[in-house]
């Protein structure tokens, strides 16, 4: 009897280590990303917070990722076409290429927080329209379904930033580029239910907690910059703070696919 309880006991073993699945989670985004005037991003950056916390959640073996956060960049940086500014879409293909080639066991999952920069006025570049932020988003993630058709894609809200300020590049953002994260946001919901036709059930909202939650300790947070005219504002999570947005993006990737259940 005692030899049959180990073994059962072995077999039920067996059989939760196989339940597990690898991930290979391809984050985008611009600096808040990145890990911006951390002192080491390679470490605190919020997606390798986040992968390590995805990694120690039930039902996860092994947890993968590539940063794709680039520093000032928009939605139009990131599709597969030609605007006439710096385009990181060949970028996007080798790493996630690489990834899945090196982890060919791995679910591919695709976190993406863009909007900060498209909200802001820049120098020779107005923000960027609700419509035209819902085609460039939709047009990046057809383009990768068409390349990986069983990915998956979490869409997170841009985090909260204080204003008015100008950056000493010249970027505004105002009160209404606040207002414009919200109207992002609610275009999440149009490019889920675009997707829902064909590819239902792989594209999500993801994260929408992180922006009230940095609203309310930003000084905390939150470095203190300070910009053009030495204004002072909030923008980047310090080390801290990544450390928090990190579990919200984890929170909503564990959600959004069901990891666990």
């Amino acid at each position: 009897m005692k030899k049959i309880l180990i073994l059962f006991f072995l077999l039920q073993l067996v059989s939760a280590v196989r339940a597990q699945q690898d991930y290979n989670v391809v984050f985008v985004g611009n600096s808040i990303t990145f890990g911006a005037l951390h002192k080491n991003p390679k470490k605190t950056a919020p997606p390798i917070v986040c992968g390590q916390w995805l990694a120690r959640q039930p039902g996860v073996g092994e947890c993968h990722v590539v940063n794709m956060g680039k520093s000032g960049r928009t939605t139009f940086n990131f599709v597969p076409a030609k605007t006439g500014i710096t385009n990181y879409w060949n970028e996007l293909k080798s790493a996630t290429s690489r990834i899945m080639a090196e982890h060919p066991n791995g679910l591919l999952v695709f976190s993406i927080m863009l909007g900060t920069n498209d909200a802001a006025e820049r120098p020779g570049n107005s923000r960027t329209t609700p419509f035209m932020y819902e085609h460039n988003m939709e047009l990046i993630i057809d383009s990768l379904l068409a390349i990986y058709p069983k990915a998956q894609f979490v869409l997170h809200r841009p985090i909260y930033f204080s204003a008015p300020f100008t950056t000493r590049n010249g970027s505004l953002q105002t009160k209404e580029g606040q207002k414009m994260l919200t109207v992002y946001f609610k275009q999440v919901k149009k490019i889920v239910k675009h997707f829902d036709v064909r590819y239902p059930g792989q594209v999500h909202a993801g994260d929408r907690d992180a922006y009230r939650y940095f609203k309310e300790h930003y000084a905390t947070m939150l470095v203190h910059e300070k910009g053009y005219h030495d204004c002072d504002f909030w923008l980047h999570p310090n080390e801290e703070g990544a450390s928090v947005l990190a579990q919200y993006w984890g929170k909503a990737i564990v959600r959004a696919l069901g990891i666990g259940q």
